[in-house]
């Protein structure tokens, strides 16, 4: 039986694969990416969540240089794990490491492509679950006051944003706290659903989701269903400034308001803060109009009325005086009747008291008994022995009563 030896396998596969000699372009996610001077990476393909094809693949320096200034900025996001990418590739195999594919070139307008179908995807997703307008139902405060930013504090737009907030021509002030997340990188999603997840809505007016710029593929994470699904459940309203000037991402269509700009956001706030001082500047001119017309119309009443109570015054204290004088008269008139009435009724009395005085009694021919220096009223229980006094006129007769007869 002829058998080869798996060096010999391996150098056949290898030989046959470099006959190929052929680049091809094929469609594939990449996976494990490990981007240094080289960059190594898995291409795999799936159907549902099962991978059904995955290869290893590299991008050596030199041509990892070329395609960067092909691409640009562009390049770090499409070499992002789970991104979709069309690829030229050449098929290598080595005896020992088996076989891979080396890179040549990445075409972006693929992977753009695909993840427009995955933001249209979305939409539909937050449409069926009614969810694209639900942040549109919220009420702003009229003046803004208390903002809480979702951004990386060393971003343009949020230094933007805050220099166009705080150096405002109006001198208004703003209470902002930052929730910092990162604005670029595999944990962006992550990141910012943990700090969306930190606001408190009892402690905040608005929220301000903000970026400052970037390419398409820079502002794909504001397309991320989970995000999007976040704020449109968020109750509080939510402001974009991501940094877009045309495209739009699924965050600024689900937020309560989108600017373009975190620059644009801010003066949203301000804008707002300068109407609500117009109206109330406006409304305090009317309200002092009306109230120095009031005044003015109450002047002329007032001094009328000085005029009227001045001459009504007068007629009343003359009117008053007179009365007083008159019922000075009658009252003086009504004292000396009562006095005189009363004068003759005292005579009446006294002379009535002088008849009853006893030294007059007595001088009439009565007498008066006394009982222990009392007299003797009806009531007083005279007994059989008992000492008494009789007083006359001109004597006092000392007695002892002998005999008590009851008269019926």
């Amino acid at each position: 039986m002829k058998y080869f030896t798996l060096l010999q396998l391996n150098k056949s596969v290898q030989k046959l694969v470099h006959g190929i000699n052929k680049d091809f372009w094929i469609t594939a996610e990449v996976s494990n990416v490990q981007l240094n001077a080289h960059c190594y990476m898995e291409l795999v393909q799936k159907e549902g969540e099962r991978i059904v094809a995955k290869s290893r693949a590299m991008i050596w320096a030199s041509q990892l240089a070329v395609i960067g200034v092909k691409l640009g900025d562009n390049l770090s996001d499409l070499l992002k794990n789970g991104t979709k990418l069309l690829l030229q590739v050449r098929v290598t195999f080595h005896e020992i490491h088996g076989m891979s594919m080396v890179v040549s070139d990445i075409d972006p307008s693929y992977t753009i492509g695909e993840l427009e179908l995955k933001r249209l995807e979305t939409i539909k997703q937050l449409e069926d679950l009614g969810l694209i307008d639900l942040q549109k139902s919220l009420e702003i405060p009229v003046v803004i006051q208390k903002i809480a930013v979702v951004s990386s504090q060393d971003a343009a737009g949020f230094t933007d944003f805050m220099n166009q907030l705080t150096l405002n021509d109006f001198g208004y002030m703003f209470s902002c706290t930052l929730f910092q997340t990162a604005v670029q990188g595999e944990k962006v999603e992550k990141e910012i659903l943990i700090q969306l997840g930190k606001i408190n809505s009892d402690d905040f007016d608005v929220v301000i989701l903000i970026r400052g710029g970037g390419s398409k593929l820079d502002l794909e994470v504001f397309n991320s269903y989970a995000i999007s699904e976040f704020i449109a459940n968020m109750d509080i309203p939510v402001i974009t400034g991501i940094g877009h000037q045309r495209d739009e991402t699924v965050c600024d269509l689900v937020a309560h308001t989108a600017m373009k700009t975190p620059t644009a956001a801010a003066e949203f706030i301000i804008q707002r803060s300068l109407i609500f001082e117009t109206r109330i500047s406006s409304v305090f001119e009317n309200i002092l109009g009306h109230a120095n017309a009031i005044i003015q119309n109450q002047k002329i009443v007032l001094q009328e009325f000085k005029g009227g109570i001045s001459r009504n015054a007068m007629n009343k204290i003359h009117q008053e005086k007179l009365t007083i004088s008159n019922e000075k008269l009658l009252m003086t008139k009504n004292l000396q009747f009562i006095f005189e009435r009363n004068k003759s009724k005292v005579n009446q009395i006294s002379k009535q008291i002088e008849n009853l005085d006893p030294h007059k009694v007595l001088k009439r021919g009565y007498s008066l008994t006394l009982k222990d220096g009392k007299i003797i009223n009806l009531e007083d229980e005279i007994i059989a022995g008992d000492p008494i006094t009789t007083i006359t006129a001109s004597k006092e007769i000392e007695s002892i009563v002998k005999v008590v007869n009851q008269k019926k």
